[in-house]
């Protein structure tokens, strides 16, 4: 998914409240996580959550970038493959 499209996807979720600037919703990163690594590629999350507090109870759009590294035999990283994601929404 593009980030147009993960912003798409944020305004639907918000409705009719105000929304932030595009590059702003990567203001909050929640967590940071390998969740595969081999001797080949390693495989990293980084979870973000935008909140709303307009509405009575404050609530959170959450969505991933997940990126994919190769490993060279010295174990050095190279991104081969950037991809944004929202939780349950195909990507």
């Amino acid at each position: 998914m593009s980030e147009l499209e993960l912003y798409r996807a944020y305004l639907a979720w918000l409705g009719g409240s105000e929304p932030l600037p595009p590059r702003r919703i990567f203001d909050f990163p929640f967590s940071n996580s390998d969740i595969l690594e081999d001797g080949s590629r390693v495989v990293n999350r980084l979870v973000y959550f935008v909140p709303d507090l307009s509405r009575r109870a404050p609530r959170c759009f959450f969505f991933f970038e997940e990126n994919v590294f190769r490993k060279d035999c010295h174990g050095d990283l190279a991104l081969e493959r950037p991809s944004l994601r929202t939780f349950g929404i195909p990507g």
